[in-house]
């Protein structure tokens, strides 16, 4: 058996028709047919409900004989539950009762509880009342790697026919029980509601008496847990209230992954689906520095190229404090250029001053035209980065290109070719001199931040033109300290694209057997294996 339910056992078998895996639940009928109307009852409210949340019926077949009196029921398999997901969320992330909930294990969480309530919130919709939701009956299915909440056991499920009718006192399991469930009175859908809130909160291990943090949402769970009935939101208010409040989060009481520009930036799941996103986080003390804001929001905005982090939603939540906060949602990305550059000459097993192999001077190259090719549509856009530098340029598998250009705090609007632009922005390391010294700038500033970006890139020394000297030609004239002397995104994609290679074969050993055969997206999901390990 792999789990048992109000009135029977659960066991798993796989179908000799489709080969596939399936839930049996074999329930045994008791003398005079005792048990018999809960065992209809829960075969009509599973033919009855058709919800991605709602575990799926198949059949149900009665066998029957002197020795046995059994009825089965087929249904979807399940590997999981919640009970067993927070035994093993305890494990991996170890928070103790009470404590802030990290980014990463509140979205996760999130994403489950929303699925739980629009299961229930359904069946809530046909006038049933489940009156046994517990963590071992919220099942999750694992289908090509997405985890899908499935609600199950209804053994003590219940359609109601009327507003006043009688129900069944002291029904399901103590520790989620309603107190008009114990008292036997009348009662409705909302003592799911009941349990669901003293689920939620054994699940997310919430102090609920104590504030500080989570407010929102132990606000809302404490709502669900009232001991009046008539003060408890309904199922689908709960589900509205998560929906309109994508954060209910209070990220300052938890250690981000890594900061940008002003914002701190946390990798979450998603609430609208099971894919990771990132999530960055600005903090707000006066309307001065929201008017600052404004116009990298205005700026993202506009952006749609590959060569871009997308950008999905962002909003505002202001709390008790004077800080107010502005979360923006975007793709996460597996790595960054830093870690590839720094991680590099490991990786092929080549020292600073020794010549690059043919390989990895093809994956180099192709990394540096969609860099430029992504700073040429910024710059087409009338859009200066400011601030581009390796932890900036981020890399994404699965897509057409492995460039993500991010971080746009520095960013500006470069409407007219005069126009002032601030001292001083950006990373200094990268920064061009006419940045630093408060000279007006355009987006040729970018193109110098590229040039030092393409000298760690390529591991090269540029004052030695006795190797690749029409590579380090290019990136000479990147780096002039006269703007206006150097080439623009396009002209430096025409020279790149007349050059395939730019490579001098003959001053190293490398084997070009099948070079017209490379495959760049091949070497670069290659050498990201390889950078990962």
């Amino acid at each position: 058996a792999i789990d048992s339910g109000y009135f029977g056992i659960v066991y798993h078998a796989t179908s000799k028709t489709d080969n596939k895996i399936y839930a049996i639940k074999r329930i045994k009928i008791l003398a005079n047919d005792e048990n018999k109307e809960h065992i209809e009852r829960e075969i009509s409210i599973l033919e009855s409900c058709h919800h991605v949340n709602i575990v799926r019926y198949y059949k149900s077949w009665r066998e029957q004989s002197k020795s046995k009196n059994k009825i089965y029921i087929m249904m979807d398999y399940c590997s999981y539950n919640l009970a067993k997901v927070i035994i093993d969320m305890g494990n991996t992330f170890k928070r103790k009762w009470g404590l802030p909930i990290g980014p990463v294990e509140y979205f996760i969480s999130l994403n489950m509880i929303e699925e739980i309530l629009q299961g229930v919130a359904y069946l809530h919709s046909l006038d049933i009342m489940h009156r046994d939701l517990k963590e071992t009956n919220i099942l999750l299915q694992n289908n090509q790697d997405t985890w899908t909440i499935k609600i199950c056991d209804f053994g003590l499920s219940k359609a109601i026919e009327s507003g006043s009718q009688s129900h069944t006192k002291g029904t399901g399991n103590l520790a989620y029980m309603a107190p008009e469930v114990g008292t036997g009175s009348h009662y409705t859908t909302l003592v799911d509601v009941y349990g669901l809130g003293v689920m939620f909160v054994a699940f997310l291990k919430l102090e609920i008496s104590k504030p500080g943090v989570h407010d929102p949402l132990k606000n809302l769970l404490a709502r669900m847990m009232s001991a009046i009935a008539d003060d408890r939101p309904s199922c689908s208010d709960v589900l509205d209230t998560i929906k309109q409040q994508p954060i209910i989060y209070d990220v300052a009481a938890v250690s981000a992954d890594h900061g940008g520009e002003f914002g701190i930036v946390h990798h979450v799941t998603s609430k609208s689906g099971a894919k990771i996103c990132a999530i960055k986080m600005y903090e707000l003390q006066d309307d001065l520095e929201m008017s600052h804001i404004l116009p990298t929001l205005q700026i993202i905005a506009k952006l749609d190229s590959p060569y871009m982090i997308k950008y999905y939603d962002w909003w505002r939540e202001s709390g008790l404090s004077n800080i107010t906060k502005i979360y923006i949602q975007m793709e996460l990305c597996e790595c960054d250029l830093k870690q590839i550059i720094d991680n590099k000459l490991a990786i092929f097993g080549r020292k600073f001053n020794q010549q690059i192999s043919l390989v990895e001077y093809f994956i180099v190259h192709n990394l540096t035209q969609e860099i430029i090719e992504g700073v040429e549509y910024l710059h087409k856009n009338k859009i200066l980065h400011r601030n581009l530098r390796p932890s900036n340029i981020l890399l994404k598998q699965g897509g057409i290109n492995w460039i993500k250009i991010g971080d746009f705090g520095m960013a500006k609007m470069q409407l007219y070719p005069d126009q002032s632009n601030t001292q001083s922005a950006g990373d200094k390391d990268y920064r061009a001199p006419e940045v630093h010294v408060g000279s007006k700038y355009t987006t040729q500033a970018d193109v110098y931040s590229i040039g030092l970006i393409l000298v760690e890139l390529f591991h090269v020394n540029i004052n030695k033109y006795d190797t690749y000297s029409e590579l380090k030609g290019i990136i000479g004239q990147m780096l002039s300290g006269v703007s206006g002397q150097r080439p623009t995104c396009s002209d430096i994609l025409n020279q790149i694209r007349a050059l395939p290679i730019m490579y001098n074969t003959d001053q190293v050993q490398a084997d070009t057997t099948g070079l017209a055969q490379l495959d760049k997206n091949d070497y670069l999901k290659a050498y990201y294996t390889h950078k990962m390990e």
